[in-house]
């Protein structure tokens, strides 16, 4: 086995499982299957520490790298969805668009509206 990328198969049958659930949460919203999104998470700490644990690294530098790895695409994605939208709607929302837009950038968008009530958002 490559000592670089060694997988553990019960990790993957975990995350298979924790995938499936939030997909059939999404879809059916049969009840307790949001566990799936608890276990996704869990699992996630794991690996990251595990990451963390090996490369003898500090939690800093691992941010940065994926800062540097998940940002531009998540600026593409907001410029294109915000394209998407004017084309669709016109101008008639896009202020709305654009600030939740610059919140998601700022990674701030779940802290502002932890607090809203459903549907408002």
């Amino acid at each position: 086995m490559n000592e670089l990328k060694k997988r553990s198969i019960g990790i993957d049958i975990l995350k298979a499982i924790s995938l499936i659930s939030v997909i059939i949460y999404h879809f059916y919203e049969y009840k307790g299957t949001y566990i799936g999104v608890i276990l996704f998470f869990v699992i996630s700490g794991y690996l990251i520490t595990e990451v963390l644990y090996e490369r003898d690294d500090s939690y800093f530098k691992f941010i940065k790298r994926r800062y540097t790895k998940i940002f531009p695409p998540l600026i593409t994605v907001l410029l294109f969805s915000c394209l998407a939208f004017y084309y669709f709607y016109g101008f008639r929302k896009i202020a709305k668009v654009a600030s939740t837009s610059f919140e998601i950038l700022c990674f701030l968008h779940h802290s502002l509206t932890a607090f809203e009530a459903p549907g408002r958002a």
